[in-house]
């Protein structure tokens, strides 16, 4: 695998990829000062785990994707940027991703905790969560750091600057590849699974044989359903990297060999698109969440007596 991915001969498609990260971007700042700015009680656990999220989703489409972005748009030059950045944009897409996954991961197992057995996550017990999912998402993410290297390459008669895997052990590609694919996706993947499974089957059960919490059954059953719509989007979107990224390092494919067809194409724009997910999805099912971040926008000139986020009062 390497930096040098070249965006081929379509035309705008540099242009496109980098509005979709400064539109990315933007949603999700909007998304973190909606939270932050607009409450003035306590943060929840899930508020502080979506905010993760962004943060996340900043990182890459702010930092790591436009990097790449403009070393794929110079086909046959030297790599820009040196070593250190060479290793540095190709450690944070991982970084971030497994930072995201984690923190779903975290989400689903919070609210199987406090909906089936109401324990409740304080403010700063998930802080320490949150900084957790970034300790371990680096240790994950930190082989990278080894793997890439910038080198010389002789190129169309040239010799140039190249940023990939170069110089390391034997099959130290093929192990990460295993490593990294197993516990930044698969075994994440599990458990949010059986965990929104577990809380389904739960409010479904408990929707049958009772009525007197039938209200607050919905509200839980509603935050669910966004929680995991989310955890679906993110899937699908990230489902192409992972699968490129286990054949390019397993198989010992390189993907600079390839980055004009559709396949890598279509590998970067779902990348960028996951970025911007989230706050989508906000923004689209919680029509409090759109009012509370109108009157953020319009410095408070816009009033809403007793408005806060949906997905912020029913995860309380």
């Amino acid at each position: 695998m390497s930096a040098d991915e070249h965006l081929g001969d379509i035309p705008g498609l540099t242009l496109s990829l980098s509005l979709m990260c400064v539109f990315a971007v933007c949603l999700n700042i909007l998304l973190v000062t909606g939270i932050l700015f607009t409450k003035k009680q306590q943060y929840s656990s899930v508020e502080l785990f979506i905010v993760n999220l962004c943060i996340s989703d900043i990182l890459l489409a702010g930092v790591a994707v436009p990097v790449r972005i403009n070393n794929a748009s110079h086909k046959g030059e030297s790599f820009i940027g040196g070593d250190a950045v060479c290793k540095m944009i190709m450690f944070m897409p991982l970084l971030t991703v497994s930072s995201s996954i984690y923190t779903m991961v975290a989400i689903a197992v919070d609210r199987y905790k406090e909906i089936l057995k109401l324990e409740k996550l304080t403010t700063k017990r998930a802080s320490y969560v949150v900084l957790g999912t970034w300790i371990w998402s680096v240790v994950v993410s930190s082989p990278q750091l080894y793997e890439y290297s910038t080198y010389r390459k002789e190129e169309g008669g040239y010799n140039i600057t190249s940023c990939g895997a170069h110089g390391i052990v034997e099959n130290f590609e093929t192990v990460y590849a295993c490593f990294a694919i197993v516990l930044s996706y698969a075994v994440p993947l599990v458990i949010i699974t059986i965990s929104y499974f577990k809380i389904m089957f739960y409010v479904w059960k408990v929707g049958k044989t009772s009525s007197h919490n039938e209200k607050q059954v919905l509200k839980r059953m509603k935050v669910v359903r966004i929680l995991l719509l989310i955890t679906i989007v993110f899937v699908l979107l990230w489902s192409p990297f992972f699968v490129l990224f286990g054949m390019e390092e397993i198989l010992g494919l390189d993907d600079t060999l390839h980055t004009a067809s559709g396949t890598q194409v279509a590998k970067k724009v779902l990348v960028v698109l996951s970025t911007m997910s989230n706050p989508i999805i906000y923004f689209a099912s919680n029509s409090k969440f759109r009012r509370q971040v109108l009157k953020f926008l319009t410095c408070g000139k816009v009033q809403f007596s007793g408005v806060n986020p949906e997905f912020i009062d029913e995860t309380s």
